[in-house]
């Protein structure tokens, strides 16, 4: 005699998917549309890192906007926070590429997309390989050696605002 034995079916499973939803906040970072600087708005996670925005200013403007950058990677070396002043090493080889007439664009890149971009950072100084530096600001005057530069040292240099009145709705130019 053959027994046979049966064994129950297995119930079937099904993989349940987790979402995690990251929380993000929009943060400026600054590139240059006709030698000005233009704010483009990123999402980033709250509370990012000086580095973390230093990442995403070095690696450029996103490739379907029209705008341009002189911050290449590597540039910033560090960058760190000391009561709301924001002291960024710069490499030297790498900044000394940049031409004279442009540095000024570069910084005021760096000074306003940290600005732009942080919590509790008023101010930016700069080093060179670690020695404090003096820097161009938007007047084209050279700050003094390890001057914290605020939003208004480089707001001359920003492109100006979009309008979306069309040109017969703007009013006519006043006479002299």
């Amino acid at each position: 005699s053959t027994t046979s034995t049966t064994s129950p079916a297995l119930p079937e499973t099904t993989a349940l998917a987790t979402t995690t939803t990251i929380r993000l906040e929009p943060v400026q970072i600054y590139f240059l549309s006709r030698g000005r600087l233009q704010p483009i708005t990123i999402d980033l996670p709250p509370g990012s890192s000086p580095d973390q925005v230093a990442d995403v200013l070095e690696a450029g403007p996103p490739r379907d906007i029209a705008l341009d950058t002189l911050i290449e990677d590597g540039l910033i070396v560090s960058a760190i926070e000391s009561g709301g002043v924001l002291t960024v090493d710069l490499d030297p080889t790498i900044f000394d590429r940049i031409p004279s007439t442009q540095q000024t664009e570069a910084i005021g890149q760096i000074v306003l997309t940290m600005l732009g971009s942080l919590r509790g950072i008023g101010q930016v100084t700069f080093t060179l390989g670690g020695e404090a530096v003096a820097v161009k600001k938007g007047n084209g005057q050279l700050s003094d050696v390890g001057e914290p530069l605020s939003y208004d040292a480089f707001a001359n240099l920003l492109a100006a605002p979009r309008t979306s009145a069309s040109p017969a709705s703007r009013a006519p130019p006043t006479g002299s």
